[in-house]
């Protein structure tokens, strides 16, 4: 807890020695100097949860790397920026899943599970002006609900069901809920979430290594 809080402090630490001592805050844009106290922030959780690799020390070092991907990105790109502060969000998450799926994020289930909710949450931060960062994340819920088969992961599964969902009642609403009108588009959604049910429940038989419901001959006494 003491360490976690010393990533806190150090953020603290960082931002008084920059905004009050330095002049960076004249000579540069508020997104550069956020990253670079972000950046330092970064390095020191990493260093933290290196040496203690606790839930508490991973999950610092987590935020910290995405605070590191939203200020680096609003540095780098111009104008209306949300889709770049998406794409930095989805992409240092499915490197931390990555990591988790590896073991080398340790707690691994931790970095897993931190790594998968950032890469579903990341495209729906521009989603409502970029309609094609929902593309990223049907595939991102589709992959998930696929990867917890082999990996048996049923977190992985649960992400993904609800993440697939809410895209998919995204883009019924956003496409057709004008042509087709409210009733039709909430039928549309309905279907849509009795077919996940019934995929999650399938998938969910495959990652505990038992055959589907209702597959195969019934057992006799």
């Amino acid at each position: 807890m003491f360490w976690c809080l010393a990533v806190g402090a150090t953020a603290w630490v960082l931002g008084v020695l920059i905004l009050e001592i330095t002049d960076l805050p004249d000579s540069m844009s508020e997104a550069a100097v956020g990253l670079i106290i972000s950046t330092g922030v970064w390095m020191v959780a990493t260093l933290l949860w290196r040496l203690r690799p606790a839930v508490l020390q991973l999950g610092a070092c987590f935020a910290a790397s995405m605070v590191v991907a939203v200020t680096a990105a609003l540095s780098v790109a111009g104008g209306d920026r949300l889709w770049a502060v998406s794409l930095a969000v989805w992409l240092v998450s499915a490197a931390w899943a990555w990591l988790g799926w590896k073991g080398w994020a340790a707690p691994a289930w931790t970095g897993l599970g931190l790594g998968a909710a950032g890469a579903l949450f990341g495209p729906t931060i521009g989603l409502g002006e970029y309609g094609w960062l929902g593309a990223i994340g049907l595939a991102t819920a589709a992959f998930l609900m696929a990867a917890s088969v082999p990996s048996r992961q049923l977190p992985l599964l649960g992400l993904g069901t609800v993440g697939l969902f809410g895209f998919v009642t995204w883009a019924v609403v956003r496409y057709f809920g004008e042509s087709l009108g409210v009733p039709v588009a909430l039928v549309l959604v309905g279907g849509v979430f009795l077919a996940l049910a019934v995929v999650a429940g399938r998938l969910s038989d495959l990652a505990r290594g038992r055959k589907p419901r209702g597959h195969g001959p019934a057992r006799t006494a």
